[in-house]
């Protein structure tokens, strides 16, 4: 056998082991080109929302993934949930609601969780976060007179982390910073709270 012969066969001997050092660099690079998808739009996504920040307990339990999109989708104080599994939608897990979605983990470990996005940029809350501080940093807009509604002048806005509207009162507030642990229901005000881009 020739010297070429002799090493083209080393080379297919080696082919395994380059396999096996290649195909993990390749499933991870494809792997997380999905987990930062930068469209940031609703659906399932890889990854696991941590517990304790912004739970919405309420809805917890063992359900569907269809079924607790559905749930989701039609809550608006619904910011979107997690739950160990795959996307099989027909199969139940115990899923965990959450009004915002952060403190995303996106690394390793959490590929055996899957988090979802609902259809939508506010979640609704029915009344107001209490903060008398900054009085100064907030921002008023009416779209009778600004030629732009609430919504997307917050959307716009990086530092707009919600808006609140009165009842009969046609200008609403835009604030940058909210005590979530702050809630009061009223009857008069409405809080939306920005989920997307946060």
């Amino acid at each position: 056998m020739s010297n070429n012969s002799q090493y083209i066969a080393y080379l297919f001997s080696l082919m395994p082991s380059l396999l096996q050092l290649v195909i993990p660099f390749f499933l991870i690079s494809i792997v997380s080109s999905f987990l930062h998808d930068k469209s940031g739009g609703p659906g399932f996504y890889v990854g696991r929302i941590s517990e304790g920040q912004f739970e919405y307990s309420d809805l917890n339990g063992w359900m569907t993934p269809g079924q607790a999109k559905e749930i989701c989708e039609n809550d608006e104080k619904c910011g979107g949930f997690t739950y160990k599994g795959t996307t099989l939608m027909n199969r139940e897990f115990e899923i965990y609601f959450f009004h915002i979605l952060v403190n995303l983990e996106t690394d390793v470990d959490s590929w055996k969780w899957i988090f979802y996005k609902p259809n939508r940029t506010y979640i609704r809350f029915p009344g107001i976060f209490e903060n008398e501080d900054d009085i100064e940093n907030r921002k008023f807009v009416n779209s009778n007179v600004d030629g732009i509604t609430p919504e997307e002048k917050c959307e716009m806005d990086q530092e707009c982390v919600a808006i609140v509207n009165t009842a009969n009162v046609s200008t609403s507030l835009l604030v940058d910073y909210l005590d979530i642990d702050s809630f009061r229901m009223s009857s008069e005000k409405t809080t939306l709270l920005k989920i997307k881009n946060v």
